[in-house]
């Protein structure tokens, strides 16, 4: 059950503080939530620290956060007010519209709105993943039994969820999944990749790809839980362990009715960081839009740390295109977008980034020297530590093996 409010608390829910980071850093924050704690008896407060990712909002000890000083206090007000008075000359609405009369868009705002709030706090702090104990970043729905867990335990072979260590255990003695659900498409090294097709009647593949969607949005902040995941294929990468077992690390998943975008959602869960596996699986994502004959791109809007990594593997795709084009003067955004099957936008944004537009045309980019493409190549666009062997790749278009 959920923690009591204590109405004694010092600090009220949309105020502002200093509060201690992962870090132990005094930053500030604005109070989103209070609790009374249920081993003290103390205060604790969410937080949220302004101008960072809400992937950092955490509870804390009441009692180690600080107010704001008077005069960082009067400052504030003084913004505030400053604010209020320019709203207060901003046009207001002749009547106000109840439910039955809002247009579409106003519908969708209200329906943002309404979860913002229901998922601004995180609702499960830890997970235990395998041999991992993850610090979670985002709210995910789980079901309300396990929703006001300190800590989920998550199964790392099928994603199945409960909230005590003792029946973890029993499940991982009945557990009989050692892969995912799905055809081994590429495998090399430790990793192996497999394809699971979501529209099936297969009982086993649905718990596990909506288990995995639940996992995951622990991590992903700016995607929807659909539960009905027919449309969807998920690609996971899994890690073989020193025993030869395969562990799941992450995974993108990709709509098969929008031939556009090439990829929904992209994790690699945070025990497997700085692997290459995210940079492996956009690799991936593209070759098999190719072998479709289609140009493609990624679902928007993307995280900050999916941004980076887009941005990383276009400008390196660019510019290893340019080193095998180095004897002509200019190439056309057109030739660019058909030779990688990156879509125009994207193409555009990378070239101007690099700052390679061609001053003369917006259509087209200046070839560079050698020199100059290793210059940019160590800023801007290193090589991948993981490349994609497109010869081990098991797969066709249309979603058939080779």
């Amino acid at each position: 059950m959920p923690h009591q409010i204590d109405p004694s608390c010092s600090f009220t829910e949309g105020g502002d503080c200093l509060a201690k980071d992962a870090f132990g850093v005094h930053r500030e924050a604005q109070v989103l939530a209070k609790r009374g704690n249920e081993n003290a008896q103390t205060e604790e407060i969410y937080v949220h620290f302004n101008g960072f990712d809400k992937r950092w909002d955490r509870w804390t000890n009441a009692g180690q956060a600080r107010k704001f000083r008077k005069h960082y206090a009067k400052i504030r007000k003084e913004e505030k007010s400053e604010k209020e008075d320019v709203d207060d000359k901003r046009p207001r609405p002749k009547r106000q519209l109840d439910d039955h009369q809002l247009t579409l868009s106003e519908v969708e705002e209200k329906i943002r709105d309404q979860h913002e709030q229901r998922t601004r706090i995180k609702n499960i702090q830890l997970v235990h993943f395998g041999e991992w104990e993850l610090e979670t970043w985002y709210y995910s729905p789980y079901p309300e039994e396990v929703q006001h867990e300190k800590k989920l335990f998550v199964c790392d072979r099928c994603f199945y969820y409960c909230n005590g260590e003792r029946r973890m255990r029993a499940h991982l003695h009945i557990c009989k999944l050692m892969a995912p659900p799905g055809r081994k498409i590429y495998a090399e090294g430790n990793i192996t990749i497999f394809e699971v097709n979501a529209d099936t009647e297969d009982p086993v593949v649905k718990t596990y790809t909506q288990c995995l969607c639940l996992f995951s949005k622990l991590f992903m902040d700016n995607k929807t839980i659909y539960f009905d995941l027919r449309e969807y294929s998920f690609y996971v990468l899994c890690q073989s362990d020193s025993s030869g077992n395969l562990r799941p690390a992450g995974y993108f998943s990709k709509q098969k009715m929008e031939p556009q975008h090439n990829l929904s959602c992209l994790v690699v869960f945070p025990a497997y960081f700085r692997h290459g596996y995210g940079l492996l699986l956009i690799q991936l994502s593209y070759e098999l839009s190719r072998r479709e004959g289609l140009i493609a791109g990624p679902e928007k809007p993307l995280s900050e740390l999916g941004l980076a990594s887009y941005r990383r593997y276009w400008s390196w795709m660019v510019i290893d295109l340019l080193r095998s084009m180095t004897d002509r003067q200019t190439i056309g955004i057109d030739e660019i977008c058909v030779r990688l099957g990156i879509i125009d936008e994207d193409v555009r944004d990378t070239v101007f980034d690099l700052d390679l537009i061609d001053p003369k045309r917006d259509d087209a980019i200046s070839t560079i020297s050698t020199r100059q493409l290793d210059d940019l190549s160590e800023k801007k666009a290193k090589k991948p530590s993981l490349l994609l062997n497109p010869k081990l790749l098991k797969w066709r278009g249309n979603g058939k093996k080779t």
